[in-house]
């Protein structure tokens, strides 16, 4: 348990539970009350001294001693799991990589979709910040098929 920071005397981080607790006092809060409300995205965000904090970020930084230089990513993508060996600092790319799947998703299958007006499967691929069409296909199976040549030839981990 890290107690306490210069800049966060009065919160505690347990790196291992990847949870904080109130070291005083103050407002609503209470002497060893878990920290944090959830936000409507579904993260862990703490109030100090009236500004938010990121749970994740916050946790990054009582450990390292720095803010990260990047984006902060939940490995096993649980969004309020964040035990230091949860978290990663990514670039844009590799945090949308390991996101999860779009509700919009209908397919099962990341980057594969039915085209209603063509009535087959497309697939596509994102890289360097740009869509890549992989062509139409009649069956599922081959738009997946294309979708994971794809992967690992553009070296795509998912």
């Amino acid at each position: 348990m890290i107690r306490g920071h210069l800049q966060f005397p009065d919160l505690a981080y347990d790196s291992v539970a990847g949870e904080f607790f109130w070291l005083a006092s103050r407002g609503g809060s209470k002497l060893g009350k878990k920290a944090g409300t959830l936000t409507k995205n579904g993260y862990l965000h703490i109030t100090y001294n009236y500004k938010p904090y990121l749970a994740h970020r916050l946790a990054w930084f009582f450990v390292h001693g720095k803010w990260p230089d990047g984006m902060i990513d939940h490995i096993n993508r649980n969004k309020l799991d964040n035990r230091i060996e949860n978290l990663r600092v990514v670039d844009n790319q590799t945090n949308q990589r390991n996101a999860g799947m779009s509700v919009r998703n209908t397919s099962g299958h990341r980057g594969v979709y039915w085209h209603k007006n063509k009535k087959k499967w497309l697939a596509s691929i994102r890289v360097d910040g740009k869509n890549l069409y992989l062509g139409s296909y009649g069956c599922i199976t081959a738009a997946m098929f294309a979708r994971k040549i794809s992967e690992e030839f553009y070296e795509w981990k998912t």
